[in-house]
């Protein structure tokens, strides 16, 4: 998720007794703002070690795994309850399965058929990071169905959808996301070249 400002709560930092750095990184971990991490790490400077040691000594973050990378951190009930974030326990399996049985299986190309779905553990993975509520996976379902249905519009066949793993990967799905309120299911096409 991209964020255009990001606003620092000071009473909040002074009361973590983090430094910026490290309650930047936080509050950025928490609330899943994986690319402000990226953009800052690419355009300002990489972040330090000492400062999610830093975090994981004071009990706000759990590394996962060998190495710090954003998925292998694991944000604290500490840190939850600091940020008054509610967490709720999604049904990733079920999403993901609803993702799965909405997205075409295979589309066909050239008069043969080609496989839409692949490496769908690597997919899933990626789906679960994205996921932070069930409305976003609602509206995700839908940019699927709007996916879709403008391929079908557009060429009257799914010959040039992309692979799941590549539509998620590349959250393609962002640019139907804010037309999802508009669209109505009655608007779909169910005629699909796919199985």
């Amino acid at each position: 998720m991209y964020v255009e400002k990001l606003v620092i709560n000071t009473g909040k930092l002074i009361k973590s007794g983090l430094s910026i750095e490290a309650y930047f990184t936080l509050v950025c971990l928490s609330h899943d703002y994986q690319e402000v991490i990226e953009l800052y790490v690419d355009k300002v400077s990489r972040i330090d070690k000492s400062v999610f040691k830093a975090l994981i000594d004071a009990g706000w973050i759990e590394i996962i795994g060998e190495s710090i990378t954003f998925d292998n951190i694991k944000i604290t009930n500490k840190t939850d309850k600091f940020f008054n974030i509610v967490t709720t326990a999604l049904d990733h399996k079920k999403f993901f399965q609803e993702l799965r049985d909405t997205y075409p299986k295979s589309a066909k190309f050239r008069g043969k058929r080609r496989p839409l779905h692949s490496d769908m553990d690597a997919c899933e993975k990626k789906y679960r990071a994205i996921i932070d509520s069930e409305e976003l996976h609602k509206k995700i379902i839908k940019c699927v169905k709007m996916y879709t249905n403008d391929l079908m519009k557009k060429d009257g066949s799914l010959e040039f959808m992309q692979l799941l793993s590549t539509w998620i990967n590349q959250k393609n799905y962002q640019s139907y996301i804010d037309d999802t309120d508009d669209f109505k299911e009655s608007e779909e096409t169910n005629t699909y070249d796919a199985v």
